[in-house]
C-alpha cells in the first residue's frame, strides 16, 4: 500500500460544509422542537409517555457515515496502474491543390475546383489533430498557409483560390511538390504526409519529386479530380476557353497520376461522391491502425478504485421502503419556488408613459391619442403625416421648440411663406438656431421659385396672345397682296418665312419657359421629400429646439453634419467591389515575377515552365 494516494484529493473540502451540516442537524436535535422548552420540568415526565424526551439520533449517524463514504469515492482513492495506449496524431499534412485553367472544366458539378474544395473541406472537418498546410500551384507554386493548427483559417483561404487568380497558368506539379516538401523538411518532423489534387500532370509530371518525397520519409497521395471522357473549359464570363483555334477539353489520365503515387509511396484514388475516396486514401483521417501505431505510447495509468465504495451505500437503501423516507429526500431536493405576485402594468405607468411605450414600437395613432403632453401629441401627429393637426398644436405655443416644428410641417404642406415666418421667429427667440437658418434660406428659394414660375407663366401667355395678333394681321396682308403677280407672292413669301422663324423663336422660348417651370417644380419635389422623408424619420429627436434633428426639410443636415468630401469618399468605397482573390493575384504577380526575372531561378531547376497553358 506504499502507493496508495487519492487522484482528487481536493474532493475532501465537502468535508467542511458537511460538517455544518451534521453540526446543524445535532443542535437541532437538542434545543430545537424538544418538549423542554414547551412544558415545565416538573411536569414533564407525567406529560411523557415515555421516560426519553429526545428522538434518536440514528439517522444524524446514519448522514455521516453516507457522507463520509461518499466523499472518499469522489476523492478517488488509487493503490494500483494498469498499461494502456495512448495514440497521439502529430503528422502534419500538406495539401497541394491544382489551381490551373483546367480545374475550371465543367465534367463536375459546378466545377472541378469547386468540387475540389468541398472534398478538401469535408477531410479537415474530420482531421481533429496534427498540423495542415496549403500549397497551390498552376504554372508555378505558391506557399497560402504554413502548416498550423488552425484549420479555420486554411478553409477561409482555399475558399478564394480559383484559376483566375493565377498569372502564369499550367500544370506544373512537379513545383508544387517541392514547395510541399520545403515546408515538412523545415518543421524537422520525421513523418508526413502530402495529398496531391490535382486533374493531370501536364509536361512537368513530378515523378523526380515524388522520388524525393519517399526518399525523405514522407508519403505522397494523390487524388484525381474529374473524368475520364474529360470537360470543358468554362472562364468566368460563361465562355469556353480555345487553344489554336479549337475547343479545348481536357481529360483526366489516371496512370500517371497512379505512377506518381506509387513513386512517392502513397496511393492514388478518384474523387467520389461520398467519403469513400478519403477513407482508402489517408488513413491518417480515421486513425486506422497502419499510421495510428507509428503513434502509440504506452502509459501507465492509475486505476480508480473509488465506485468500490459505492457498494458499502447499498444496505442504506433498505431504509427506502420506510414510510415517508423517500418523501423527506424529494422535499429536501426540490428548490424553494419563489411566491409569484401579480399585478398590473398600468399601475405603475401613468398615461403619457404607456403612450411613449406605444409610441416607441411605431403606433403613432394610438400614442396621440393617448399623450396628455401636447408636445408629444404634435410629435405623433408629425409621425402620421397629418401635419394640420400638430400645425394647430405648435401654434398655441411661442417657443423655440413649438415654432421651428411647426416650420417644418409647413414646409411638409408646401407652405413656403409661413414656414418662412415660422422660422424667422425661431432666429428672434434664439439666432444660433443652424437649422432654422438654413430652413429659413431653403424656404426663401423656394418661394423666389415660385415667383419665378408665376413670371414665366404670364410670359408665356402674353407671347400666345402676341403670336395670335401677328398672325391675324399676316393673314390680312397676304390677302391684300394676293392678285399682285409673283413681287406680291415673293414678299408673301418672305412675310410667311418671317412669321415662320418669329414662331419658332416663340416656340423655342416657350419651351425655355416650360424647362424652367419644371425644374422648379422637380427641385420643390425633390425638396418637398426630403422634408416629408425626414419628418417622418426621427421627428422625435429634433423637437427640442436644439439640435433640430426630427423635423428638418433637409436630409443631409443634421449637427454631425458630413462634409460633402466625406460623402463622396464613402460612397466611393461602397463602390469597390469585395474580392479577396484580388489580394492574392496581386502577390502571386509579385512572388513569380521575383522568382522569374532573377537569374537564380530563371535557369534553375526551381523554375520550370510547362508548355500546356492549361
Amino acid at each position: 500500500m506504499a502507493d496508495f494516494h487519492f487522484l482528487r484529493p481536493w474532493m475532501f473540502l465537502a468535508i467542511v460544509p458537511l460538517a455544518w451540516i451534521v453540526w446543524r442537524m445535532l443542535y437541532q436535535h437538542v434545543h430545537g422542537g424538544s418538549w423542554e422548552n414547551i412544558c415545565d420540568k416538573a411536569l414533564l415526565p407525567f406529560m411523557m409517555l415515555s421516560g426519553k424526551s429526545r428522538s434518536s439520533k440514528f439517522p444524524i449517524w446514519l448522514f455521516v457515515w453516507a457522507s463520509v463514504v461518499l466523499v472518499l469515492a469522489l476523492a478517488g482513492p488509487s493503490w494500483k496502474q494498469m498499461p494502456s495506449s495512448v495514440f497521439n496524431n502529430t503528422q502534419p499534412l500538406i495539401i497541394v491543390l491544382d489551381v490551373s485553367r483546367s480545374m475550371n472544366a465543367i465534367d463536375l458539378q459546378p466545377s472541378r475546383i469547386a468540387r475540389a474544395r468541398y472534398k478538401i473541406r469535408d477531410l479537415l472537418k474530420r482531421r481533429k489533430e496534427g498540423q495542415t498546410g496549403l500549397v497551390v500551384f498552376a504554372g508555378v507554386a505558391f506557399v497560402i498557409t504554413p502548416l498550423t493548427q488552425d484549420v479555420g483559417t486554411l478553409l477561409h483561404q482555399m475558399q478564394n483560390m480559383s484559376p483566375d487568380i493565377m498569372q502564369y497558368q499550367g500544370s506544373n506539379v512537379a513545383s508544387g511538390l517541392r514547395q510541399a516538401l520545403l515546408l515538412l523538411k523545415n518543421t524537422n518532423i520525421k513523418s508526413g504526409e502530402i495529398l496531391l489534387v490535382a486533374d493531370g500532370l501536364g509536361t512537368a509530371n513530378g515523378l523526380a519529386e515524388a522520388k524525393r518525397i519517399k526518399k525523405a520519409g514522407f508519403k505522397l497521395f494523390v487524388l484525381g479530380v474529374g473524368t475520364v471522357a474529360g470537360g470543358l473549359i468554362r472562364d468566368k464570363n460563361g465562355k469556353f476557353f480555345t487553344h489554336n483555334g479549337g475547343v479545348v477539353r481536357p481529360r483526366l489520365i489516371v496512370e500517371p497520376l497512379q505512377a506518381l503515387a506509387e513513386a512517392g509511396g502513397g496511393k492514388f484514388s478518384m474523387m467520389t461522391v461520398d467519403n469513400v475516396d478519403i477513407d482508402s486514401l489517408l488513413p491518417v483521417v480515421n486513425m486506422s491502425d497502419g499510421l495510428a501505431t507509428k503513434q502509440k505510447i504506452k502509459a501507465q495509468i492509475w486505476l480508480d478504485e473509488g465506485p468500490l465504495l459505492l457498494f458499502l451505500l447499498l444496505p442504506l437503501a433498505l431504509f427506502a421502503f420506510r414510510r415517508g423516507w423517500i418523501l423527506i429526500v424529494v422535499i429536501l431536493v426540490m428548490p424553494l419556488q419563489d411566491p409569484a405576485i401579480a399585478a398590473s402594468w398600468n399601475s405603475y405607468v401613468n398615461v403619457d408613459q404607456e403612450a411613449y411605450r406605444q409610441f416607441k414600437k411605431g403606433n403613432f395613432k394610438k400614442a396621440a391619442a393617448l399623450f396628455k403632453n401636447e408636445n408629444w401629441k404634435a410629435v405623433s401627429f408629425y409621425r402620421l403625416g397629418q401635419f394640420k393637426e400638430a400645425i394647430q398644436i405648435w401654434e398655441r405655443k411661442d417657443s423655440v421648440f413649438a415654432n421651428y416644428n411647426r416650420g417644418n410641417a409647413l414646409a411638409s404642406l408646401k407652405q413656403c411663406k409661413n414656414a418662412l415666418d415660422a422660422y424667422e421667429r425661431v432666429l428672434q427667440l434664439k439666432p444660433e438656431h443652424k437649422q432654422a437658418q438654413h430652413n429659413r434660406t431653403e424656404m426663401i428659394l423656394c418661394l423666389e421659385k415660385e415667383a419665378r414660375k408665376k413670371g414665366k407663366g404670364q410670359q408665356g401667355q402674353q407671347g400666345q396672345g402676341q403670336q395670335g395678333q401677328g398672325q391675324q394681321g399676316q393673314g390680312q396682308q397676304g390677302q391684300g397682296q394676293q392678285g399682285q403677280g409673283q413681287q406680291g407672292q415673293g414678299q408673301q413669301g418672305q412675310g410667311q418665312q418671317g412669321q415662320g422663324q418669329q414662331g419658332q423663336g416663340q416656340q423655342g422660348q416657350g419651351q425655355q419657359g416650360q424647362g424652367q417651370q419644371g425644374q422648379g417644380q422637380q427641385g420643390q419635389g425633390k425638396q418637398a421629400a426630403k422634408t416629408g422623408k425626414d419628418g417622418k424619420k426621427n421627428p422625435g429627436k429634433g423637437h427640442n429646439g436644439k439640435s433640430g434633428k426630427g423635423g428638418k426639410p433637409n436630409r443631409g443636415m443634421s449637427v454631425k453634419q458630413m462634409t460633402e468630401a466625406e460623402q463622396a469618399y464613402k460612397q466611393w468605397l461602397r463602390q469597390v467591389p469585395e474580392n479577396p482573390g484580388g489580394l492574392w493575384k496581386a502577390k502571386f504577380r509579385r512572388q513569380y515575377r521575383l522568382q522569374y526575372y532573377n537569374n537564380r531561378f530563371k535557369n534553375s531547376r526551381n523554375h520550370s515552365r510547362p508548355s500546356q497553358p492549361w
